[in-house]
């Protein structure tokens, strides 16, 4: 059943990707002279299968007239595609790191492997170096959208037809699809973590991964940026404020009691490199540093006074554990030198796919991750993605806006004006308006569909919604200037800046908490500014 379904996703993944190939190729990366270069290159001038498809023929001593060449050469394309479909959705979950990424990997792979290895080598494309960069790219982008689809429709296929899908745990006697009628709020204990006895050498790779993409960005900026959030859209000064009445469940740590915090926030694109806004659209980051707050912090920032929490767009994060996230950014920075039209066309056809997912209820965060929509920063929600400790229970934070003119910024797509159109537009709105947002906690009722160990699992909200715990108020203000640029180069938002009641969780988190760390210090060593915490919103120059 698993194989039948990836057959079937792999057909469909091969229709999808085809059409965003066929959009790049008249529309998007090339131009007439690379798409006379691309032709001219290929034996016959025809693509792979239809080369295939041609010499299958001349076996047989049949002289395919054009009509049926078109169609046989159809036929080999899509039997290329529901082959390692099939393949991909028996051994999907079962062996490790093939399903890396969401399918992000696998469609890598098919096109390192089959695309720029075996093509060429069997004769079915001409040599690598005889084809343009746009022919380069046109593949890579098509066969990651392959990859995901196939993932996603697998994934979809699998809870379809009642099956269990493989990288999910097995369920003990419950029902998945019937909540419980009153939920019990799963108890924090220091054993609902499981760690692998060579998770430091995981967490090393990653750091030492991160460092090279650093170095990569530090030639290319002559200053040390951050590995991942890299470009500010704001910096913000507010208040986070603890509602009253809380019930007993939501009064934990920070939010024990109610009182008011100075905030500041920063506004971000994910990438760790400065991209051209109006070109390249990835997921946004909201960093939130609440200052003055009491309680025993996490070992190493004894003293400190600030609780740290890095958000995101997305509901989950990319990667389940910190062992696919390393595979994963390996990938990611290994393109980092690609130029911008390279990523420009990975963006747009990755919003493509994905809105053609949504319009049939479906979502790939990878394809997210790789070509957001471009929504007004303010008017989006954000998300913790991982799980922390919330004191005695275990829980997901969300910041939602919560005023009506925030909402109306997600009614129209935002066109930025230059490449920084996002801070741009960000800068114009605080001129004049305030910002509200809702802060929620979404309570983990289930270790098993809601689990610790996997980052990318969506916690079912209606299982337990997220409910309000604060609120965070931006006045009107510069959001950013020559001062707040300055600040931006000295301050750290880092997991580890937390209570020990909201220590993270998972093996992401782990890393994170270290990673953060270890690359945010050098960051700020390299461009000679201190390692300090502020521990009052005075000593910021905002």
């Amino acid at each position: 059943m698993d194989a039948l379904a990836g057959a079937i996703a792999g057909a469909a993944a091969v229709w999808v990707m085809d059409r965003v190939d066929w959009f790049n190729y008249r529309r998007g990366l090339d131009s007439h002279r690379t798409r006379r270069r691309t032709q001219q290159a290929r034996p016959r001038g025809m693509d792979p299968a239809h080369v295939m498809a041609a010499e299958a023929g001349d076996r047989a001593g049949l002289a395919l007239e054009s009509r049926r060449l078109d169609a046989a050469g159809l036929a080999v394309h899509y039997g290329l595609g529901i082959m390692p479909g099939a393949l991909y959705g028996a051994l999907r979950g079962r062996v490790d790191y093939l399903d890396a990424g969401r399918g992000s990997l696998f469609g890598l792979g098919l096109f390192l492997i089959q695309d720029e290895g075996i093509n060429a080598a069997a004769g079915l494309s001409g040599r690598t170096q005889d084809y343009p960069w746009t022919a380069h790219a046109r593949g890579f982008v098509a066969h990651l959208v392959y990859g995901l689809v196939t993932d996603a429709l697998c994934r979809t296929f699998s809870g379809s037809v009642g099956a269990h899908d493989p990288q999910l745990p097995q369920e003990n006697g419950h029902d998945m699809g019937h909540p419980k009628a009153k939920p019990s709020f799963v108890r924090y204990s220091d054993d609902i973590e499981v760690i692998e006895t060579d998770e430091q050498e995981t967490v090393n790779k990653i750091i030492e991964v991160m460092a090279s993409g650093g170095r990569t960005t530090r030639e290319r900026y002559g200053r040390s940026v951050r590995t991942s959030h890299a470009k500010p859209h704001g910096i913000l000064k507010g208040e986070l404020r603890v509602l009253d009445n809380l019930p007993p469940e939501l009064r934990q740590g920070l939010f024990a009691e109610p009182r008011t915090y100075p905030a500041v926030v920063r506004l971000a694109q994910v990438p760790g490199e400065f991209l051209d806004d109006r070109r390249v659209s990835t997921p946004r980051g909201m960093a939130l540093k609440i200052i003055g707050v009491e309680g025993q912090m996490l070992p190493g920032h004894e003293g400190e006074v600030t609780q740290d929490w890095v958000l995101d767009t997305g509901t989950v994060f990319i990667a389940p554990s910190a062992k696919v996230f390393l595979a994963q950014i390996t990938a990611t920075e290994m393109a980092m030198p690609l130029p911008e039209g390279v990523k420009q066309a990975v963006s747009m056809t990755s919003r493509a796919a994905n809105a053609a997912l949504n319009a049939v209820g479906l979502n790939s965060a990878n394809l997210d991750f790789y070509g957001h929509p471009f929504n007004h920063p303010l008017g989006e929600s954000y998300y913790s993605q991982c799980p922390f400790r919330y004191g005695d229970y275990i829980a997901k934070l969300r910041v939602r806006p919560d005023m009506p003119r925030l909402h109306d910024l997600l009614r129209v797509s935002l066109k930025p004006a230059d490449e920084d159109g996002l801070r741009t537009a960000i800068v114009e709105y605080f001129r004049g308006n305030p910002a509200e947002y809702e802060v929620g906690i979404q309570l983990c009722t289930d270790l098993e569909r809601m689990p610790v160990e996997s980052a990318n699992a969506e916690w079912p909200e209606d299982e337990s919604p997220y409910r309000p715990v604060a609120r965070l108020t931006l006045p009107p203000q510069e959001a950013f200037d020559a001062a707040r640029q300055a600040l931006d180069e000295t301050l750290l938002f880092c997991p580890s800046h937390s209570l020990a009641a909201h220590r993270p969780l998972g093996s992401v988190m782990r890393a994170r908490l270290k990673a953060y760390e270890v690359l945010g210090n050098a960051r700020r060593r390299e461009n000679g500014h201190p390692a300090k915490e502020p521990r009052d919103i005075g000593e910021l120059a905002i």
